[in-house]
């Protein structure tokens, strides 16, 4: 299973650091919460992190004051900073773009969008956002079985579960219906990669399913609901 990448988060509230939190959690980062810059400093001398997100609902000297000592101290220098704003319009996105900041990510937080943007800075090889999702899916092929669950669900694929595993590259026909969605979904997925099932079950056996053929409309679907799971009991702080 993948390693998490670390995140350091500094927000001063801590609703602001849960829902921060919470999310990154969610879409496989690890995050190392912080109130301040200076205590987030003091963090990174012994915890090395990938990426560094500011929430940037402060006033406007205070955001500044925080930016620049970020990107001046050698603990920070060189990580990507991304800032979290309730509102931003394009001038001040492009100065804090000058600034140094890598990206500005708004709130409510757009989870395709924030994956995509966390994924390019550090480095990540999923293009999309997963989310746990226990789905009777139907195949045309009837195998390794007529009918397999799957563990989880992005636009760009799923993960099935089951003991008697198949070839990479192996092409199934599959149909399933998404919850609360009543329209069946109907793609090609090829086989990349496969679990067996061991000794210790640390990750369910089956296997990882690349959709080859899905439809705009499909992935449109399949895309709301993995906001919908990842993001929809969290809740953002939009006031400075």
């Amino acid at each position: 299973m993948d390693t998490k990448k670390k995140v350091l988060v500094i927000c001063s509230s801590a609703s602001g650091r849960l829902s921060l939190g919470v999310l990154l959690n969610r879409v496989w980062y690890e995050p190392i919460l912080t109130k301040t810059v200076f205590e987030a400093m003091r963090l990174l001398e012994q915890e090395p992190v990938s990426l560094v997100m500011l929430d940037g609902d402060t006033p406007e000297s205070d955001r500044t004051n925080a930016i620049s000592l970020l990107k001046k101290v050698t603990a920070t220098r060189g990580i990507p900073l991304i800032i979290i704003l309730s509102a931003v319009d394009e001038t001040l996105s492009a100065r804090l773009l000058s600034e140094g900041c890598a990206a500005v990510i708004t709130k409510p937080v757009d989870i395709s969008l924030a994956y995509g943007i966390l994924g390019s800075l550090s480095g990540g090889e999923r293009k999309s956002p997963r989310a746990p999702a226990r789905i009777r899916v139907k195949i045309e092929e009837q195998t390794p079985a007529p009918a397999l669950f799957s563990i989880n669900i992005s636009e760009g694929g799923m993960y099935l579960r089951t003991a008697d595993l198949l070839p990479e590259d192996t092409v199934l026909h599959l149909s399933f219906s998404l919850p609360h969605d009543q329209e069946e979904i109907s793609v090609a997925g090829k086989v990349v990669r496969k679990t067996p099932l061991g000794i210790k079950l640390e990750e369910e056996p089956g296997i990882g399913i690349n959709f080859v053929n899905v439809s705009e409309d499909a992935r449109n679907r399949i895309r709301n609901f993995v906001t919908w799971a990842l993001s929809s009991d969290i809740e953002w702080e939009t006031n400075i």
